[in-house]
């Protein structure tokens, strides 16, 4: 189909999405696992062409702080849509 004919989509990404598992220790996600959410989030934007992208349990099961860094440093990502999420 070309650009304007049929419906109009929207592709959201929802759930559990930059991170495989929790944490294994106190320190938060690895930098390795860290640079591979990263890198996921750009091309969920740039390459999938996604809408927005919503955090699962796994995702912040790193902390607000690793979820932050993981968003912060990605090229292309897509806005986060969250709801019923207060962050302190």
């Amino acid at each position: 189909m070309l650009a304007g004919e049929g419906p109009a989509l929207v592709a959201v990404a929802a759930g559990d999405f930059l991170f495989r598992s929790a944490p294994e220790g106190p320190d938060g996600a690895p930098t390795q696992e860290l640079w591979q959410a990263q890198t996921l989030a750009g091309l969920a934007g740039e390459r999938l062409g996604l809408a927005a992208l919503t955090p699962g349990s796994r995702d912040f099961a790193h902390g607000v702080v690793v979820l932050e860094q993981a968003v912060e440093g990605a090229r292309g990502a897509p806005p986060w849509l969250l709801s019923g999420v207060t962050i302190e």
